[in-house]
């Protein structure tokens, strides 16, 4: 009963869901972030931001937060945004600030690690379209490649599991993330377990 009701106090947003498109924000994300908020667990949605906001305010919103979770789907690579999110947390995890937790929702992390098939073509489309901003695109690839390492979550398209249980799983382990957060007070310590 202690745990939930210092659960229930934090304040501030503890973990930021990072996602593109419609193939996991009309369905995917449209059940994980309820099933977060029942857990009493305070959720940042990307796409809770002004659309008329600059992104350093979206990138304030990581810094605040304990955790991410990047959801890693068919169609993440063709958006600058998400691609300047998922830089920001790979520079807040390597400074031991923030603790990146990959979501491969129907996609093999390594089509993301290795810039694979269609996901990897819409990656170098968007880079194209960014050649004059070497150093950023640089960031990005670096994240692209880099956050995969992390022990993540994948969702095999093929998979036994539903999203229902899936997703409930993805609840307990934030909870343990958060829990050790709170004891521990540094997220570096938690990422190392």
């Amino acid at each position: 009963m202690a745990a939930s009701s210092s659960v229930a106090t934090r304040i501030g947003p503890q973990v930021f869901i990072s996602f593109r498109g419609e193939d996991v924000g009309n369905h995917f994300v449209s059940f994980l972030d309820p099933a977060l908020r029942r857990a009493n667990i305070n959720v940042f949605l990307d796409e809770n931001e002004l659309l008329n906001t600059d992104l350093a305010s979206l990138l304030t919103r990581i810094e605040e937060s304990k955790i991410a979770m990047v959801i890693f789907s068919k169609n993440f690579a063709d958006s600058d945004r998400s691609l300047d999110v998922l830089a920001k947390m790979k520079e807040l995890r390597d400074q031991g600030r923030l603790i990146v937790i990959p979501i491969f929702y129907n996609l093999d992390p390594l089509v993301v690690k290795e810039l694979r098939g269609d996901f990897g073509d819409k990656f170098r489309d968007l880079q194209r379209r960014h050649l004059h901003q070497l150093e950023r695109t640089r960031k990005w690839e670096e994240a692209l490649v880099t956050i995969p390492d992390i022990r993540g979550i994948p969702r095999a398209e093929q998979s036994d599991t539903t999203d229902y249980h899936f997703i409930e799983s993805m609840v307990v382990l934030i909870q343990r993330f958060l829990d050790h957060v709170a004891v521990r007070g540094n997220p570096r310590e938690v990422s190392r377990q």
